[in-house]
């Protein structure tokens, strides 16, 4: 299952969307792409600052959660 993680940045204060996961129609997709893993890092595009999900304090800068199939 994907999910659609819209963020503030910490940095800027910019709003983006990332996403993560895979859609039920992209399962046979092996494995998934690296962009895509939770644990890969990701750049805020307006001021290039990096984050990840699994950053201590990550959740603190989500806005919402989109969970897709």
């Amino acid at each position: 299952m994907g999910q659609i993680y819209q963020i503030i940045c910490p940095e800027c204060g910019k709003k983006f969307e990332v996403m993560k996961g895979i859609l039920m129609s992209e399962s046979a997709l092996n494995p998934i792409p690296k962009e895509r893993q939770e644990e890969t890092p990701f750049n805020c595009p307006n001021c290039k600052h990096q984050m990840s999900v699994k950053d201590p304090d990550f959740n603190e800068h989500v806005e919402s959660i989109i969970m897709i199939d």
